[in-house]
Parts: C-alpha cells; structure tokens; sequence
C-alpha cells in the first residue's frame, strides 16, 4: 500500500502513519480486512509480536534501492521480539532483524514516524 501511496500522490511519499493509514483505509474492503486477519483498519498498523504500532520511514523524495540491493525498508517494528525486529520493504517483503542490521538498511536521511 506504500507503494500505491506514491504511485497515486506522484511520487510523495506520506509525511505521517496517519497519512498512510487514511489512504489504507479507502482503499482497503471489509473482506480484504477479513483476509488478512484483522478487525479493522488499526489492526494492519499494530505488531502481532510486540503490540506496538509500528514505526513507519518517512523519506523526503521517493526512495532507492537501498545500499544492500534491498529495496527501502518503510515500516518496522518498535520493539519487536527476542532482540529483533521485523521490518517491512517497498513493494513487498519483510525480514526479522536485530537492531543493528536495521540501522545499517535505514538510510541517513530517512524519518522514523510514529
């Protein structure tokens, strides 16, 4: 959904989860709700493992790949789980990792949003 953000605001990426979190919510049905497991629209910003909403990276122009050939990391865990975190990257995908590989996929200039 990040990435439909960009591709239907030009390429700005939201400013605030809050920003991302409306645009989720016009675009997401109650049976997509249903299939993904969650009761409502609040459930797909909250961790399964720590509870917490999740952390959302906000850049300042669209973002690249990342320096690991990843694409950008543009939400992750606050607190995780066991000393990792999961984290998700644009497009699709989501790895565990420990705090320290996290800092190493977040660029310089990203804004973590909470």
């Amino acid at each position: 959904m990040y990435g439909m953000y960009l591709g239907q605001h030009q390429g700005e990426t939201p400013k605030t989860i809050d920003d991302l979190r409306k645009f989720v919510e016009k675009k997401t049905s109650k049976d997509q709700l249903t299939r993904l497991g969650a009761a409502n629209i609040n459930d797909l910003f909250v961790s399964r493992r720590d509870g917490k909403p999740f952390v959302m990276v906000s850049y300042n122009k669209p973002p690249t790949m990342g320096e690991q050939g990843l694409p950008p990391v543009v939400l992750y865990e606050a607190e995780g789980e066991n000393g990792k975190k999961a984290v998700a990257f644009l497009g699709a995908g989501t790895r565990t990792v420990d705090e320290s590989e996290l800092q190493k996929l977040l660029p310089a200039d990203a804004k973590p949003r909470r």
